[in-house]
């Protein structure tokens, strides 16, 4: 059977690009090995579309967002699952000085996901000089939908559990050949595991390695996000998740004590109830210097096409850029020139 796609990667990228092409009617194959401490599943799973640190409005936030939340519905309907928990944000102010800044921002700029500040936080959580509510948060439940959706996959024939063999493509003929299959296409969405693909060489990532910890918390806010650094985001059953810390520099993709005892840190700060971490984890973030993802095609064959590079923001941005990719590789519908492959990325600090 001639396939229309394969799809090396089932992280977020990767189940994106399969709801968006099961959608769509398409014939596909995803191949992909399972790894516990792939990036999308070792997130705080947080749809965020403002950067709490200025309260701007984050990058085509607009754009992104209700393709998210509609593509995200349509994949619980057809899993069968539920994973996606629409949230509100509270933004916590660190100083006076701070909150006074941040309103003079928004006057200047406003944001309409940023609401009036108050004072009024859910109890137990440490915030004296008063918060930002911020709309339109969700949480992705990653480790419920990238499971369900691989089961999905499987039972339906079209998952190869195994490592992508680079090796193993032949593009000399008119259809791409892997093994026994035959595409029309293929699009790379293997996160870290890009640093070996031949066909998109020299690309700019810098891998990044984030840790976060799981809590149980008796009293927490149930229905809030709460923001100072890191987010403490609700995931259900008296569950939370605290993180992000973000490494440039480290040695494997392991949990470490330092992370733990930053994170620990930050959430006493924060937290005034008694809590008990039940466990920590750490995975690999593909990012891209100018903080933007990376998609298109390869220079050498068309036919050859790349999805990578989310950062800490691939929840909300996943859906419509797998949507965006297919439109590109099926009717020529341009990409957005701020995440195509072949643009020049100058160097990014910090």
């Amino acid at each position: 059977m001639t396939l229309d796609y394969l799809i090396v990667g089932q992280g977020l990228a990767g189940t994106a690009l399969a709801a968006e092409l099961l959608m769509r009617d398409r014939k596909f194959m995803v191949i992909d090995r399972f790894r516990m401490n792939s990036s999308s599943l070792v997130a705080t799973g947080l749809i965020n579309p403002v950067i709490a640190r200025n309260l701007n409005m984050y990058w085509n936030a607009d754009y992104f967002l209700p393709y998210a939340e509609k593509s995200f519905r349509q994949m619980e309907k057809r899993l069968g699952e539920s994973f996606y928990t629409p949230l509100e944000m509270l933004r916590i102010f660190r100083s006076d000085e701070e909150r006074g800044k941040l309103e003079e921002r928004l006057e200047a700029h406003p944001n309409p996901y940023v609401g009036s500040f108050r004072t009024e936080v859910p109890a137990g959580i440490a915030a004296p000089r008063g918060a930002a509510p911020i709309r339109g948060v969700a949480y992705l439940e990653t480790k419920t939908l990238l499971p369900a959706m691989r089961q999905y996959l499987r039972n339906a024939g079209i998952l190869l559990e195994e490592p992508f063999d680079y090796g193993k493509l032949l593009c000399e003929g008119p259809l791409l050949q892997y093994g026994l299959w035959q595409a029309e296409r293929i699009v790379f969405a293997e996160g870290p595991g890009v640093i070996e693909n031949p066909w998109f060489p020299d690309l700019p990532f810098a891998f990044t390695k984030g840790e976060l910890l799981t809590l149980e918390i008796e009293g927490g806010p149930q229905h809030t996000v709460i923001s100072k650094g890191h987010n403490l985001v609700p995931a259900g059953d008296k569950r939370y998740k605290f993180g992000a810390s973000y490494a440039w520099d480290y040695s494997d993709a392991r949990p470490t004590p330092e992370a733990r005892a930053l994170l620990e840190e930050r959430l006493r700060e924060l937290l005034q109830l008694p809590y008990k971490i039940i466990g920590q984890e750490a995975g690999i973030r593909p990012t891209v210097r100018d903080r933007k993802p990376l998609l298109g095609s390869a220079g050498s064959d068309p036919r050859i096409a790349l999805l990578n590079g989310l950062g800490s923001h691939g929840a909300i941005m996943a859906p419509a850029l797998a949507r965006d990719l297919i439109d590109y590789l099926e009717n020529d519908k341009p990409l957005m020139k701020e995440v195509r492959v072949e643009r020049k990325i100058k160097a990014h600090n910090g």
